[in-house]
């Protein structure tokens, strides 16, 4: 997924301080449900009649199955959390995901449900609970192309300079409370898609901290406290432009090429969880945006 991490979370102008502020093509987008049997058991089906794995533990002929009945206020998917988690791990893997970051209608719908849910019927986020080392795998963030095009200005809350460059990220890269027990830090690789430092590949770093609280217990609520830009090749030509073009525009850059920034006041976030476990998470940004992060 591109740049997932950071954008998740626009910067709003709020006098001289930024502020943190945190939607491809089948035809028949599949719709879980629950089909019923003569015991309180049963499995997740989808409408495009894809074949169950059971329908009864027992008196298997005699178990009646009933017609497929939506279930558009998500329980169903909650309730077969590991049904629904092999489902969508399978419609990640189409190639309008993988390669354009394209939200195709089979996971939209799978979205839709979770949201449908109240918060107060959520699982709890817990410090432990989402912990790992993710990465990002698909998004629908604002001001980004699908194929992870943006500008400097916009993977950076407008710090690094020049603002306008274009550049392409990669694979993003999340480590929640993994070097510190309460961290969040978002890698974000990319490269320069114009100007003299065309094709050079660089390395975005924003850290923080961040907690859960009983008032909110669906939300990971972040401070961003760090921000680095570096150089993410030894090709020595490209460090000599690097060198050359950035530490014009940027004052905070050392001998190496590194810029780093640091917030006197941490800049603040949160994602709101939909789904979550120890291998996959969904969450809602606080400027709406949807992401869905692996381990």
């Amino acid at each position: 997924m591109h740049g997932f991490g950071l954008n998740t979370c626009h910067v709003i102008p709020t006098g001289n301080r930024p502020v943190v502020t945190g939607s491809v093509s089948s035809t028949k987008p599949r719709v879980f449900t629950v089909h019923l049997c003569s015991q309180r058991t049963g499995t997740l089906h989808s409408r495009s009649g894809s074949a169950p794995k059971h329908i009864c533990n027992s008196d298997r002929a005699a178990a009646p199955v009933a017609e497929e009945v939506p279930s558009p206020d998500g329980a169903a998917a909650l309730e077969h959390s590991e049904q629904f988690k092999v489902h969508l791990l399978a419609a990640l893997e189409d190639p309008r995901v993988q390669e354009k970051n394209e939200v195709t209608p089979e996971i939209q719908t799978m979205v839709d449900q979770l949201k449908s849910v109240s918060p107060k019927d959520r699982k709890k986020v817990t410090m432990d609970g989402i912990k790992g080392t993710f990465r990002g795998v698909l998004t629908d963030i604002e001001r980004m192309t699908k194929d992870g095009i943006t500008d400097l200005g916009t993977m950076s809350f407008k710090q690094f300079k020049p603002t306008d460059t274009t550049v392409k990220c990669s694979m993003t890269t999340l480590k929640i409370g993994i070097d510190w027990d309460n961290q969040y830090q978002v890698e974000i690789p990319m490269t320069f898609q114009d100007g003299p430092l065309a094709g050079v590949q660089a390395k975005q770093v924003v850290s923080g901290d961040y907690r859960v609280d009983d008032d909110e217990p669906t939300k990971q609520k972040i401070g961003f406290t760090a921000l680095k830009l570096s150089l993410d090749t030894s090709d020595s030509a490209a460090k000599e432009k690097w060198l050359d073009v950035m530490r014009k525009e940027n004052d905070k850059m050392d001998d190496e090429g590194k810029i780093s920034l640091t917030f006197h006041q941490p800049m603040q976030a949160w994602r709101d969880f939909l789904y979550f476990d120890e291998q996959l998470q969904i969450s809602i940004g606080n400027r709406g945006s949807m992401t869905i992060i692996q381990q």
